[in-house]
């Protein structure tokens, strides 16, 4: 994560982030680093990752789940709004 940051990446993928209590214990000490989770997310963890301190989410599978792609997305675009504090 560190040599990534330094070699000049705005945000680092961390896969996989599964879950976001292992986010928070990697932000704790990297906490200048933006870090995008993936691997794990789904619409009922997206808004605890947030607030767990990523700043991007990867969501792949958790978009096909049950319903249509774009409602899906709809979904975690309104979860992850009202984590971050910014309502759409």
């Amino acid at each position: 994560i560190k040599r990534a940051f330094n070699a000049g990446a705005l945000a680092v993928k961390l896969f996989p982030a599964d879950n976001p209590a292992y986010l928070k214990a990697i932000r704790a000490p990297l906490n200048h680093i933006p870090l995008m989770a993936t691997g794990g997310v789904t619409l009922d963890n997206a808004a605890a990752f947030i607030s767990a301190g990523a700043v991007l989410l990867g969501v792949a599978s958790a978009l096909t789940a049950d319903t249509l792609p774009i409602e899906r997305a709809a979904q975690f675009m309104q979860r992850v709004a009202a984590a971050s504090g910014s309502e759409t």
